[in-house]
Formats: C-alpha cells, sequence, structure tokens
C-alpha cells in the first residue's frame, strides 16, 4: 500500500511537495485549486523536477465544488477537468458525461 499526502492549494506548490517528501508519503495528493494551485499558476516542468527529485508519484483532483454531475455544467466541468489532467500529466485522462 502507498500512502500520499494531500497540498494545501493556499501554500506554493513546490514548498508543498519538498513537505511531503519530508513527512515520508509516497505520493503527492496534488490539490488543482484557487488561490495558489489553479492549473494556469502552476510550472509544470518544476513540478515534475520536484518529484522526480524526491521519488514521489502524484494523483491530482479538482476542486471539490465542481459540479460534474449537473447536466447543464457537465460539459464545462468536464472541459476543467480535462485541462487540469493535461496540465499534470495524466496522459490516460477521458472525460465523458
Amino acid at each position: 500500500m502507498k500512502v500520499g499526502g494531500m497540498t494545501n492549494p493556499q501554500r506554493d506548490v513546490l514548498d508543498e511537495i519538498r513537505q511531503v517528501a519530508a513527512d515520508g508519503f509516497d505520493f503527492v495528493d496534488l490539490t488543482l485549486e484557487a488561490p495558489k494551485a489553479e492549473p494556469q499558476q502552476i510550472n509544470a516542468a518544476a513540478v515534475r523536477r520536484a518529484l522526480e527529485d524526491h521519488g514521489l508519484g502524484i494523483v491530482c483532483h479538482a476542486a471539490p465544488y465542481l459540479p460534474v454531475n449537473n447536466p447543464s455544467c457537465c460539459p464545462a466541468s468536464l472541459h476543467w477537468m480535462s485541462f487540469c489532467a493535461a496540465s499534470t500529466w495524466l496522459p490516460n485522462w477521458a472525460p465523458g458525461c
């Protein structure tokens, strides 16, 4: 079993990755939401380097308020989730409503 540490989107992403590594976790659960961790704010190359330097895996999750179960919001929500996935190297992401 592997255990991960979730990042705090209120703090710098790279500092959070270093803290997860220092705490002895196996992977980072990267929170992709405001104020400091929206996908367009993240330097993907720097995150990848930090993960590799510390030997950490990664999983990502979007903001919990993303309304994926609402039919009128589903296309926009899935677009955002696809953007998050593409920004964080999840090559097998296949959204569907």
